[in-house]
């Protein structure tokens, strides 16, 4: 039996209601969970192999308070599991849509923007992105043992008529989203490289989630539940992702723990 701890923010909800209604039907496997919400997730400390609340002089009784509540413990013993899944960490898509704003990328997204950027550019560029993504030094304390991460669901489509200024970018590439999903496609492919790298898998976001303009399907952001308070979320909430996509994340999940070889996952220290 592989067990595997999926580590991360509010993004990890999806995860946990499909665990919840699926996981009978997978023996083989076992999950578990320790997430808390940002921007708490960020005063969190791995001290040793055991990740949690911070103790000691640095104690935030809230968080403390709060990683008890939704996890029934204040913090985790990462030697307990044989891989580490993260989940949720910060994403770039607000850059890319920045980026392409103003930007074609020669043989992927051609529109008559103002600048023109060459394939090598690009792939200096999405490395420069990807590499500001990664918790680098949190990574490096946790390569005991295997990690893998799940991309982070790219933004909903119905960001594109939000008034966020988060999604202006998605705004102005509305009109044509020629070359979208491309431009996203091949910064994936970059991310993946950059965490393999540093021997991290990437498990990419479902491409059945994603519709042609390169964004998240609506139906897979309506009814995303909070993790905080565990209501709906709402209508101005585009990145959250709800149970039918926990569930098609939950069987890529399944399939990269079957596809790995159980030896070379059990490296406990």
């Amino acid at each position: 039996m592989t067990h595997a701890l999926i580590l991360g923010n509010s993004h990890t909800v999806p995860l946990r209601h499909a665990w919840s209604a699926l996981g009978e039907e997978h023996p083989r496997h076992r999950i578990s969970f320790f997430a808390v919400p940002m921007p708490f997730f960020r005063f969190l400390r791995l001290n040793g192999r055991r990740f949690g609340a911070p103790t000691g002089r640095g104690e935030r009784p809230r968080i403390t308070e709060m990683a008890e509540r939704l996890n029934g413990r204040a913090d985790v013993d990462l030697s307990e599991f044989d891989l580490i899944l993260l989940v949720g960490f910060v994403d770039r898509f607000k850059a890319l849509s920045e980026l392409m704003l103003g930007c074609d990328v020669d043989g992927l997204r051609e529109v008559g923007a103002q600048s023109r950027l060459s394939p090598s550019a690009f792939q200096a560029i999405c490395r420069t992105i990807a590499e500001g993504v990664l918790p680098v030094k949190f990574l490096a304390r946790l390569s005991a043992g295997p990690v893998a991460v799940l991309e982070k669901s790219r933004p909903a489509e119905t960001c594109v008529g939000s008034e966020d200024p988060r999604y202006r970018g998605w705004r102005g590439l509305a009109p044509d989203p020629r070359g979208i999903a491309a431009v996203l496609g091949a910064y994936s492919d970059v991310l993946a490289s950059v965490l393999a790298e540093r021997d991290i898998s990437l498990i990419r976001q479902p491409g059945e989630t994603i519709q042609p303009n390169g964004l998240t399907a609506a139906r897979f952001s309506q009814g995303s539940i909070n993790l905080a308070q565990g209501e709906p979320h709402g209508e101005d909430d585009h990145s959250h992702a709800n149970a039918a996509y926990g569930e098609i994340c939950l069987a890529r999940i399944l399939d990269f723990l079957d596809a790995a070889p159980t030896p070379a996952l059990v490296t406990r220290h």
